[in-house]
């Protein structure tokens, strides 16, 4: 019943989609790397309590864990 329930509150696949698929086909951005991106063009700023070497450290050994069975 929860499930169900989300279904009509959570937003489409398709909109979710939308700003990575601009942001990987639209020829305007080809050359545009390292930026933070909401909705389709608008360019924000991460929040700053994201932004911090800890976090990105935290970031970065959880997607070693990750990836390490397919590494070998």
């Amino acid at each position: 019943m929860i499930f169900k329930l989300a279904l009509y509150v959570m937003p489409k696949p398709e909109f979710g989609a939308r700003t990575s698929i601009y942001l990987a086909t639209a020829p305007e951005m080809e050359n545009v790397s390292g930026k933070f991106f909401g909705n389709k063009k608008n360019e924000e700023t991460p929040s700053q309590k994201y932004y911090s070497v800890e976090n990105e450290q935290i970031v970065w050994d959880y997607c070693m864990e990750t990836v390490k069975p397919y590494l070998n």
